[in-house]
């Protein structure tokens, strides 16, 4: 997983004698100001003259929540789709009396993007595939592409139709690969039949499940 680190760096004026208002966090996140919904997401805290195991961090019990040691966590957010946002909260046990507890801080809660629907290396854009192609009898699969996490998907099930003159067949598998009768049609396609792949379900990693375009492909030998 490609890491991107929200350092959180808590600051203020508390020990120099003259200041006894509560340390205020400044946040410096590497990439967004977001966590992304039902997948690690890592996180460093900080506070400037204390080490890391002098700090209490923590969120609220509905989130999943690791320390990895030296100031490092992985935050996986709730998959409830009603929790918008995540405190992290964080204490110095050891400081002077109301300096223990500093503001928390507040990532707001994303969803993952959708991922891309790919068939024997082709996907949406492509038009026309080759016979030799098809004959490999590919599983139907999904991939992130452009996100900065290491995100497993799962295409569940899918519809395959095949256009000959106008005339439609369908076939439906309740997994990612072919099913006989598919293999079996597409054997039989000819040149300039059109073949349709639909209703694609892919399983996600934050519990949603979530429908794609069809993918249309005209057979050019």
């Amino acid at each position: 997983m490609k890491r991107i680190s929200l350092l959180m760096l808590f600051s203020g004026l508390a020990g120099l004698g003259f200041s006894q208002r509560p340390l205020h966090p400044v946040v410096s996140a590497t990439k967004m100001n977001v966590v992304y919904r039902g997948i690690p997401n890592p996180i460093d805290a900080a506070v400037p003259g204390r080490m890391w195991d002098e700090l209490e961090v923590r969120v609220d019990s509905i989130h999943t929540w690791a320390c990895l040691g030296e100031g490092s966590f992985v935050l996986t957010p709730s998959t409830d789709p009603s929790v918008q946002s995540v405190k992290v909260h964080v204490r110095i046990p050891e400081a002077p009396l109301g300096e223990q507890t500093l503001n928390p801080v507040e990532f707001r809660i994303k969803r993952v993007p959708d991922p891309s629907l790919y068939w024997m290396g082709l996907e949406a854009s492509d038009q026309y595939v080759s016979r030799s192609t098809i004959f490999s009898f590919a599983p139907v699969a999904s991939r992130m592409t452009g996100f900065d996490f290491d995100v497993k998907t799962r295409v569940i099930e899918f519809w395959l139709g095949i256009e000959r003159h106008g005339v439609f067949t369908y076939f439906r598998s309740d997994t990612n690969r072919l099913t006989d009768d598919m293999k079996a049609a597409l054997v039989q396609t000819q040149r300039g039949d059109r073949i349709w792949l639909g209703n694609a379900l892919v399983s996600m990693p934050d519990g949603t499940e979530r429908e794609f375009p069809p993918l249309l492909l005209t057979l050019q030998d």
